[in-house]
């Protein structure tokens, strides 16, 4: 168990030297990731759930026995409008 650990810290170390050696690649890829993970929270649930439904009336919510089921529905047309 604890060799494994100890591999695993080393393997880190090495990878570490090696972003530091490159970083121009580092502050790149760091970038674009924090990018794309920034467009996924904020644009993923405005698609999905912010946007009013494609026919008349679609801002309004609806429900049966306190059941809304408007973000499934959002889901489904979304998906469908691929």
């Amino acid at each position: 168990m604890f060799q494994l650990i100890g591999s695993a810290l080393h393997e880190a170390r090495i990878a570490l030297r090696g972003l530091w050696k490159s970083r121009g690649f580092t502050t790149a890829t760091v970038l674009s990731v924090a990018i794309g993970a920034i467009a996924a929270i904020f644009y993923g649930p405005d698609a999905v759930a912010l946007k009013s439904l494609p026919y008349p009336d679609g801002d309004r919510r609806f429900g049966g026995n306190n059941l809304d089921l408007s973000a499934e529905l959002r889901v489904c047309l979304f998906l469908n409008s691929l």
